[in-house]
């Protein structure tokens, strides 16, 4: 029995050293995995203009996120933070009027890159952060258009040229451009706890873009200009973080 209880306090001590140990860390590695949730908005006008007519937004829905990052820690509780989040945005309508039902979401994948600045404080076994910055994005893959008209579904993708193209057939134009805004803003906290060398912790954060998509539309000699769509999205993940180098 005495023997039992030394070996619990040994495995405690060299548990608690270890904890400890991270809070002298100068770099912090790790990869966190979990669900996000669509939040994308489309322009004040379309969305007026299909809410009055019963219809309904939708936001993106469900992705899967997957992040590894790197953090690198300037003093006691200030850290800057990067990573590589691949995730899925998306935007899409619903309406059923007078009979005809027709709904439409588009997704794309993206890599979301942040630059956060990131307060962590490490109460004894516990560690709590906080942290805001810009994000860069860079859309991956194709546009995915999922399609039910009347119970009729189509799925299709698009490159970006084959996507303007669609875009340009659906404003009933001759060509379409389209460009997201370059910046975008990530906020958010996590909360963790000691497990082995280093931390497992649960991570809540909100994306978005800073300001609209821009469509222009090309008819004739003519162009039109206005909002199309911003991406956003909560992601909800849990990651494990291990400390490297000293400070």
């Amino acid at each position: 029995m005495f023997a039992k209880k030394m070996l619990v306090a040994l495995l405690i001590g060299a548990f608690t050293c270890v904890t400890f140990a991270q809070d002298a860390k100068r770099v912090y590695l790790g990869v966190r995995a979990g669900a996000g949730v669509g939040l994308s908005a489309m322009d004040d006008e379309s969305e007026k203009l299909l809410t009055d007519a019963g219809g309904t937004i939708t936001r993106g829905g469900a992705s899967f996120d997957v992040a590894p990052f790197v953090s690198l820690q300037l003093a006691d509780v200030f850290a800057l933070q990067t990573e590589l989040l691949f995730t899925k945005y998306g935007v899409g309508t619903n309406l059923s009027i007078m009979g005809y039902s027709m709904e439409t979401n588009i997704t794309r994948s993206a890599m979301a890159i942040p630059v956060l600045a990131k307060l962590t404080f490490r109460p004894e076994n516990l560690s709590i952060s906080a942290f805001v910055g810009p994000h860069f994005t860079v859309n991956m893959g194709k546009w995915n258009v999922d399609a039910n008209v009347m119970g009729i579904e189509a799925k299709q993708e698009y490159t970006d040229d084959e996507f303007k193209k669609y875009l340009a057939d659906t404003y009933d134009a001759d060509s379409t451009d389209l460009k997201f805004a370059p910046v975008g803003l990530t906020a958010g906290a996590s909360f963790g706890f000691a497990a082995g060398p280093g931390n497992l912790f649960f991570d809540v954060r909100f994306l978005t873009d800073l300001g609209m998509a821009k469509l222009t539309a090309y008819l004739d000699d003519e162009k039109a200009e206005g909002d199309w769509m911003r991406r956003a999205k909560l992601s909800f993940t849990v990651g494990y973080e291990f400390g490297a180098g000293s400070r």
